[in-house]
C-alpha cells in the first residue's frame, strides 16, 4: 500500500519462529526502515522478487491494496488487516480463488485485541498528529480547546489519554453506558476524539443530524475511521478537511494509517504479536485465535465479519 510503512516482521522476530523451512520475504522488504536484506538472510530468510511470493501457500500482507491482487492464487491462506467485508474487489477475488482469509482486525485473545500495541500507537500518534495538523492549518494550539470529549476507553483511547494528560488538557470521557449523555451535550464540545470500534449496522454511530448539531469550528478527530457521518479516510499527508454543517462547518481528521506515522515502533509491536500466530500456522495447527479471525474459509464467508455490500 503506497502510504503504508509498517512491516509484519523485523529480523529479531525470525529467531522466535519454529519453521523448519525458510520464510520468503520480498526483496528490500524493510529497506525503508533502514534494515538491509542481509539482516533477514542472516536469520534464515530468503529474499525474492515480489512476484515469486505468489507461489506461497501462506501470504502475510499487513495492509492490502489492489495491486496485491496479483499475488493471490487458488487455495492460499492470506492474513493481514484485510477488511474483506468492506472491500468488494478483495472479496470477489478471494471468493473466486477459494482463498482462506484470516483478518488481523478480528484477532482477539482473552478479551483483548492481539495487536493492541498497534491500537495504542493509533491513539497516541494520531492525536499528536491531529493537533499538530490543525495548529498548522488554522493556528489553534492544543491549549485553545476548552471542552474536549473522548469517545471510548479501549487501547486507542489510552493512547489519547496519555497525550492529553501530558499536555494538561482536561477532557470528558464517554463509553457504552454514557453515550446518551454525550449526544445530549454534543454542541458544547470544540474537540471530539472518537476511539470507538463501530460494528456496521447500516447506521452511523454519530449520524448526520448529530453532526449538524456540533458547534461551528468543532474539530473531530476520527481515530478509528468508523461510525461518523461525513468522515472519510484521507491521504496521510493531508488527513484533515472541512465539512459543511447546518451550524457552519467542522474540521475532520481521518487517517486510517495512523500507526505508520511511527513505522519502526509499530512494526516492532506487530512482529512480537505475530510470532505465536505464525508459529501456529507453521506447525499446521491453527490456534483458536486464528479460527475466530477466519473471515473466509476457502472463499466462503464464515459469519465472523459483516459484509457492507
Amino acid at each position: 500500500m503506497p502510504e503504508e510503512s509498517r512491516v509484519a516482521l523485523l529480523p529479531p522476530e525470525l529467531e522466535c519462529l519454529v519453521s523448519t523451512s525458510p520464510l520468503h520475504f520480498q526483496a528490500e522488504y524493510a529497506k525503508h526502515l533502514g534494515l538491509s536484506d542481509q539482516e533477514y538472510v542472516q536469520r534464515g530468510a530468503i529474499m525474492v522478487p515480489r512476484m515469486e511470493l505468489a507461489q506461497s501457500d501462506i501470504l502475510i500482507i499487513p495492509k492490502r491494496d489492489e495491486p496485491d491482487a496479483e499475488l493471490l492464487r487458488r487455495g492460499q491462506t492470506v492474513a493481514g488487516w484485510l477488511y474483506v467485508g468492506q472491500t468488494p474487489w478483495l472479496y470477489e477475488r478471494m471468493s473466486a480463488l477459494e482463498i482462506t482469509a484470516v483478518a488481523f482486525e478480528e484477532m482477539c485473545s482473552a478479551g483483548r485485541h492481539v495487536f493492541s500495541d498497534n491500537n495504542f500507537i493509533a491513539g497516541k500518534a494520531g492525536i499528536i498528529d491531529a493537533l499538530e495538523v490543525l495548529e498548522a492549518m488554522v493556528g489553534k494550539s492544543p491549549k485553545h480547546y476548552q471542552k474536549i470529549a473522548v469517545l471510548g476507553r479501549g487501547t486507542v483511547a489510552k493512547g489519547v489519554f496519555d497525550v492529553l494528560d501530558e499536555l494538561g488538557l482536561p477532557y470528558d470521557t464517554f463509553h457504552r453506558t454514557t453515550y446518551g449523555r454525550f449526544f445530549e451535550e454534543i454542541s458544547r464540545y470544540d474537540l471530539i476524539i472518537s476511539c470507538i470500534k463501530w460494528d456496521y449496522t447500516g447506521e452511523d454511530f454519530i449520524p448526520k443530524d448529530h453532526v449538524d448539531r456540533m458547534q461551528d469550528g468543532c474539530y473531530v478527530v476520527d481515530l478509528t475511521s468508523e461510525g461518523i457521518s461525513g468522515s472519510v479516510p484521507q491521504p496521510i499527508a493531508r488527513p484533515t478537511y472541512r465539512l459543511p454543517t447546518k451550524r457552519g462547518a467542522i474540521h475532520i481528521y481521518n487517517n486510517d494509517h495512523v500507526p505508520t506515522l511511527w513505522p519502526l515502533r509499530a512494526s516492532q509491536g506487530i512482529g512480537q504479536a505475530l510470532v505465536p500466530i505464525l508459529n501456529s500456522f507453521l506447525q499446521g495447527e491453527p490456534s483458536e485465535v486464528i479460527k475466530r479471525a477466519t473471515v473466509l474459509d476457502k472463499g466462503k464467508p464464515t459469519g465472523v465479519q459483516k459484509f457492507q455490500f
